[in-house]
């Protein structure tokens, strides 16, 4: 079998004629886009992420992206950690600033990563460093440090990426919609 051949094979999971069920592999989140053109401000966000999420609320992000007439979207790229899929929510404008609700994260789960990224209209992306805060179960369990903003209810239009549950795995369904 030629080099080409063999690689295609085991890409595609074949051994000796008989396919192989094989994970897909796992998606890397979006890395930034081209740098601003000279001149023109780059994009950047602010974002004071929280050290602890509470198990069973819907988790509350804002950030402010900059210069706020060029941004064009913001989301908020997410899962539990350990999972392979990430899925998104777009943010919403309120004031100066930009919020998202993530969904309610089961109190088996441990922590949730995600990071914020904003674009331009012309595919400029800044994105924050990916942040971990754990999940647990009351606020006094945080030891201080800065427990995330929660809302009563949400109703959540998730992004799901292909082959991927509609619900992440370690969240609850609790308002979630595709």
């Amino acid at each position: 079998m030629s080099p080409a051949r063999s690689w295609l094979a085991l890409g595609l999971g074949l051994t000796a004629g008989v396919a192989v069920a094989q994970a897909p592999p796992p998606v890397p989140p979006p890395v930034p886009g081209p740098a601003a053109a000279a001149g023109a401000p780059a994009l950047t966000i602010e974002h004071a992420p929280p050290d602890c999420v509470l198990a069973g609320q819907f988790i509350r992000l804002e950030a402010t992206a900059k210069p706020a007439d060029k941004v064009e979207k913001v989301r908020v790229y997410f899962h539990a950690e350990g999972e392979m899929h990430w899925y998104f929510v777009e943010a919403e404008r309120v004031g100066a600033a930009s919020a998202a609700t993530l969904p309610k994260p089961d109190k088996a789960t441990k922590a949730v990563r995600y990071y914020v990224e904003a674009s331009d209209g012309s595919f400029h992306v800044a994105r924050t460093p990916e942040h971990v805060p754990v999940v647990v179960a009351a606020a006094g369990a945080c030891s201080g440090k800065k427990v995330a903003k929660t809302v009563a209810a949400a109703s959540i239009e998730l992004r799901v990426p292909p082959a991927a549950p509609a619900v992440p795995a370690g969240f609850l369904a609790d308002g979630v919609r595709e």
